[in-house]
């Protein structure tokens, strides 16, 4: 790719404009036509040019969690239904145009990961178990071979 000159005016909006819709920075540095390194140097040079990124994601990355913790919760959005009208000679036409609410029940998934995230201590599903020995000292092993006189006698009349 040919080297591109850093405006700050015009690479800084750009930036953020493209942050804020979720863009990633090889997103970011396709559609500017520059190359993934030189976002990276962008903004490590530019202090405005990271900043615009950092506070484009931000507002990306909010609205995510805001839905996340609307499906979480559970909610309400806006429909619009058009009403056909069915005439006694069976042909039919366009009625009425209504709004209506419709709910969203609460997803199950979401409410997992979000208590998974934001209450790791009670919601995690690692649980650690430490097994030690008396008086916390580590636990102490001994093999054991077992002679069973009882055994050896069977195999010893099978024989004869």
């Amino acid at each position: 790719m040919a080297a591109q000159v850093y405006n700050a005016q015009y690479h800084d909006d750009w930036a953020w404009s493209l942050a804020c819709k979720g863009a990633t920075d090889d997103e970011i540095a396709a559609a500017m036509h520059v190359s993934r390194k030189t976002i990276s140097q962008w903004k490590k040079i530019h202090e405005s040019f990271a900043k615009a990124l950092a506070e484009g994601k931000e507002i990306a990355d909010s609205k995510v969690e805001r839905s996340l913790y609307n499906s979480a919760m559970g909610y309400f959005v806006d429909e619009e239904e058009r009403l056909i009208e069915v005439n006694k000679d069976g042909s039919r036409k366009l009625g009425d145009l209504r709004q209506k609410k419709r709910y969203i029940p609460p997803s199950v998934t979401a409410q997992i990961f979000w208590l998974k995230n934001r209450m790791k201590a009670h919601w995690r599903d690692v649980t650690k178990t430490e097994v030690t020995g008396a008086d916390g000292k580590p636990v102490e092993f001994q093999q054991v071979q077992v002679y069973l006189p009882e055994k050896e006698k069977m195999e010893e009349d099978e024989v004869e």
